[in-house]
């Protein structure tokens, strides 16, 4: 698995995706400048294969986010169980 990095803006996050197209995308909800729906939507377009899971410390926000067809949701605190789990399913 390569890293890609932390982004904290909408242009740099979508730079570097659009850049380095994804196989798996964490986007981490509830951050506005970040626009979290407008990312993951913007990586979906460019590679239908690229899987998103959002990441909120919200449990409500995890409605929202499958209904933009997210392949994910993590609640924080998070632990590795979690994070491993959704990586098999989502790069198998």
């Amino acid at each position: 698995m390569d890293f890609q990095g932390i982004y904290t803006t909408f242009s740099a996050a979508e730079k570097n995706s659009l850049e380095h197209l994804p196989d798996i995308a964490f986007i981490r909800l509830g951050k506005a400048e970040l626009n979290a729906f407008r990312l993951a939507a913007a990586i979906k377009e460019r590679n239908l294969l690229s899987k998103v899971i959002f990441i909120s410390s919200q449990r409500e926000d995890a409605v929202e986010a499958f209904e933009y067809e997210a392949d994910g949701f993590i609640l924080i605190p998070f632990n590795k169980k979690k994070i491993g789990q959704l990586l098999q399913q989502n790069l198998e």
